[in-house]
């Protein structure tokens, strides 16, 4: 249709409202048609347009509109070098993650194992299944694909020649009042094919909820790729485009390294022998629960002829008597929420954001890849870790914000994984720096050992009175000096500095 245009003559604007005017004036009388209704009152019937009516009408409709796709046209071309830029920055991006993700090394200090989001061939699949595609996705353009390849049907078979009457008389009017005669198109009607043009440039457009983490991981970002299924490089860019503070983005993926490792948001697995119920829920639950199930269970269990099912079942067993709420609040998501209240209260807190998904009702929605890292952000400002307190957290704090019933081992591993992701982001002060929170490590250097009554490690991260002493002795024989009134966290840092 748009071609047609380039090779005959058109009428003006002015010209085409002469044109109907006149013909408005055989139909209805010099008198009616020069009224101060006018021509374009909309109590008029338009009649449908016929052969050369209908032809001139269309013929000012496409030139109307042709003027409007030139200007989308510049706009798609500009979006597409922008995104070729952003192909660019995605590949740099991927080569600094190989980089440092893939030549780090474990922490022999923390004792916290290397945990690499991504293998060599990891990273290159990843890029092309969520890279290279960008330039080929019409989906990521806010300009539907229809208004570069089927304007001409849209034109010609969506529209009646009644409905091109009525739009030319409007395109008319509108003509009449913009300058020189031409279609102002600043002030063309939002949506369709009229829709707002695109800022010329996208740094101009201030993201949804600028600052604000949760809101940005909820409205700009995601975590899979264009496959549709979760992806660790999509799972990184999300972050670094919702969490801009480097502790605060180091806690949580030291975080999910350890509940979820590569995994992303995956559900408990509530199966449990009576070892590892013991170690983990105290040997006084552990046996009281075991002590509910059917006596052939029991056996089992306890001989070491389980079951898979038998496990299972004292799972949701030990997850009924220790969850609050029971088994159906058990572990989910990217940092494994858990217990009622914890639900509610990420709830509630998504609630105060503008995100409304009645979590305590539908806990699975933890699990929901649109979902997952809202939910866990939530978590963290729950728990109050924010800009200040993330700078002065320590590996005893996060374990107590996660899960204060892990072991030390679990925690300095967690707390190992925080110091790699700072390492890894290329914030070597800031890791040298938690490296040295480090509760578990000083009670080690300082000498505490064995076990309390219950049969938990007196090197549990808590600096009571026995704890506090064995560092001042450590830190005298070493002829390090203490400062007055020297905090708890003082001293375990001057403990494992001068180790």
């Amino acid at each position: 249709m748009f071609d047609k245009m380039n090779n005959r003559d058109t009428r003006t604007p002015e010209e085409i409202r002469e044109y109907l005017r006149a013909r408005r004036k055989e139909r209805l009388g010099d008198e009616e048609a020069d009224s101060v209704s006018g021509l374009m009152e909309e109590q008029i019937t338009v009649e449908p347009l016929e052969n050369q009516d209908a032809e001139n009408a269309l013929d000012f409709l496409d030139r109307f509109l042709m003027l409007n796709t030139q200007k989308v046209a510049e706009a798609k071309e500009t979006l597409e070098e922008q995104l070729a830029d952003i192909n660019k920055k995605a590949f740099d991006y991927i080569d600094n993650i190989k980089n440092t993700q893939l030549k780090s090394k474990p922490n022999p200090f923390i004792g916290g194992p290397l945990s690499p989001m991504l293998t060599e061939a990891g990273v290159e699949q990843e890029v092309e299944k969520f890279v290279d595609p960008m330039l080929r996705d019409p989906d990521l353009l806010e300009i539907p694909t229809e208004t570069f390849d089927e304007t001409n049907k849209q034109t010609e078979e969506a529209l009646t020649d009644a409905e091109i009457a009525d739009i030319a008389s409007s395109a008319i009017d509108d003509v009449g009042k913009a300058q020189d005669n031409q279609p102002n198109l600043d002030d063309a009607p939002t949506g369709g094919l009229m829709g707002k043009p695109p800022s010329k440039d996208l740094s101009e457009l201030e993201p949804l909820g600028e600052g604000e983490p949760i809101i940005n991981a909820y409205f700009n970002t995601s975590i899979t790729g264009l496959d549709g299924n979760f992806s660790q490089v999509a799972l990184q860019k999300a972050l670094d485009d919702s969490v801009t503070n480097p502790y605060i983005q180091s806690l949580l993926k030291g975080t999910m390294d350890i509940e979820v490792g590569d995994a992303g948001p995956v559900e408990e697995e509530l199966y449990y022998k009576p070892s590892n119920a013991r170690k983990t829920f105290g040997t006084e639950d552990a046996n009281r629960v075991l002590a509910t199930l059917p006596t052939d269970v029991q056996a089992r269990l306890n001989n070491g002829e389980d079951t898979s099912e038998d496990r299972n079942m004292y799972g949701i067993a030990l997850a009924d008597d220790q969850y609050d709420g029971g088994s159906a609040y058990k572990g989910r998501g990217l940092i494994q929420l858990t217990h009622r209240r914890n639900y509610q209260a990420v709830d509630n807190v998504l609630k105060s954001k503008g995100i409304n998904i009645d979590l305590v009702n539908n806990p699975e929605l933890a699990l929901d890849d649109k979902y997952a890292l809202p939910v866990a952000l939530a978590y963290l400002e729950h728990v109050g870790l924010n800009n200040n307190s993330a700078e002065n957290s320590s590996a005893k704090e996060l374990n107590n914000l996660i899960n204060t019933g892990a072991s030390s081992e679990i925690a300095e591993e967690r707390w190992g994984a925080v110091v790699n992701a700072l390492e890894n982001a290329g914030e070597q002060d800031k890791a040298e720096e938690m490296q040295l929170r480090n509760e578990y490590a000083a009670q080690r250097i300082s000498g505490i050992t064995g076990t309390y009554a219950n049969g938990k490690s007196k090197i549990d991260g808590i600096i009571g009175p026995d704890s506090r002493d064995a560092m001042m002795e450590w830190l005298t024989e070493n002829d390090v000096n203490i400062p007055d009134n020297a905090t708890d966290m003082q001293l375990v840092v001057l403990v494992n500095r001068n180790s």
